[in-house]
């Protein structure tokens, strides 16, 4: 590290923290893993959870969280499309939806009457605002994939045609991940087939 531009300017030890905290988190998130022994101290290697994450490009964070969101949609008593799409929306890869003021009531009372669909209790999120941004996201495609129009989705949320068409571009590339992820960890979840299948 001592011959980077970054090392010289702020000092080894800043950039060997930075990478010490980095490599920390994601053992934390079990996408890399320390093997010990042999010459050095220790050795890291992607995990299966890591190499899947790695090889849909999606941030570890991302992989880290649908894995987190599979699993507790597995819990469910019946996991819907619905609950498909609140796993990948709450996610970095997915672009905000944004949450006007008039708006935030419906999409909070949504939340409650769906709170048995969603993998997040509204209790839960350190972002609450942000996780309500998710659910509109996730509201919009389900709407979608049930037949609603570009027209009714535009009107209703105040979304370009547009946003909706990079929403669903992304949701079918983060549905992709969660159903490689889902495989990865053997944690099935039949409602991400069929969420991918109808978009």
């Amino acid at each position: 590290f001592e011959g980077t531009v970054d090392a010289r300017e702020a000092g080894a030890g800043g950039l060997a923290d930075a990478v010490a905290v980095a490599v920390d988190d994601l053992v934390a998130a079990e996408m890399v893993a320390r093997e010990t022994g042999g010459v050095e101290d220790y050795r890291l290697v992607a995990t299966a959870v890591g190499e899947t994450t790695s090889k849909q490009y999606v941030r570890p964070e991302t992989g880290e969280r649908i894995v987190a969101g599979l699993r507790a949609a597995a819990d469910l008593s019946e996991a819907t499309t619905l609950t498909a799409f609140e796993v990948i929306c709450d996610t970095p890869d997915m672009q905000d939806t944004y949450l006007g003021n008039a708006e935030r009531a419906d999409i909070y009372q949504f939340a409650r009457s769906n709170a048995a669909q969603l993998t997040t209790d509204m209790t839960d999120p350190d972002d609450f605002e942000g996780w309500l941004e998710s659910v509109k996201t996730a509201r919009i495609l389900d709407e979608w994939i049930g037949g609603a129009t570009v027209e009714e989705l535009v009107e209703r949320y105040r979304i370009g045609p547009g946003d909706l068409d990079s929403r669903v571009e992304r949701a079918e590339w983060l549905l992709s991940a969660a159903e490689a992820l889902g495989e990865t960890t053997g944690v099935r979840v039949p409602a991400v087939s069929r969420a991918r299948s109808r978009l």
